[in-house]
């Protein structure tokens, strides 16, 4: 029988457990870094831009994070950690995903890029799902934001 390490790491809107054998923690970890300085470099970019704070609305839900316009209150993006089975992908790792709203007719076709799925939870007409720490690169992610601010502007 392998040994398992059983690893909590400590953070508030992150909580993940990971477990797995001594000699592949290290990388699991460094992944899971990975992923939250991407969340994190998002949420200062729309800080920037567009005077927008992370809200942890859900209680039960503490990685979930709503981005709103700063005079209005809608929503113009959904940050969302989830299983990365519930959206259709081979794994059960937690995945970070950014939901914005884009065009309708925009829509189908960005679902054919790798890193962009079905929206998970908004409507899947005017939504989709961007995978942080897929293929995309930081100005597709920021056009895809910017435009979701624009079409919920008004």
């Amino acid at each position: 029988m392998k040994s398992q390490i059983r690893l909590i790491l400590r953070n508030p809107q992150l909580p993940y457990v990971l477990i797995g054998n001594p000699a592949c923690i290290h990388s699991e970890i460094t992944s899971r870094q990975i992923i939250t300085m991407k969340r994190e470099t998002l949420f200062k970019y729309a800080r920037e831009h567009y005077k927008s704070e992370p809200e942890f609305l859900w209680r039960n839900l503490p990685g979930y994070a709503v981005l709103r316009h700063h005079n209005g209150g809608k929503w113009f993006g959904l940050v969302m950690n989830v299983p990365g089975s519930r959206l259709g992908l081979k794994t059960d790792d937690v995945v970070d995903v950014l939901e914005v709203k884009v065009r309708p007719e925009h829509s189908g076709s960005l679902r054919k890029k790798d890193g962009i799925l079905p929206a998970y939870h908004m409507n899947k007409e005017h939504w989709i799902s961007i995978v942080l720490s897929g293929p995309l690169s930081q100005k597709e992610i920021h056009d895809l934001l910017a435009e979701s601010h624009e079409l919920t502007s008004g």
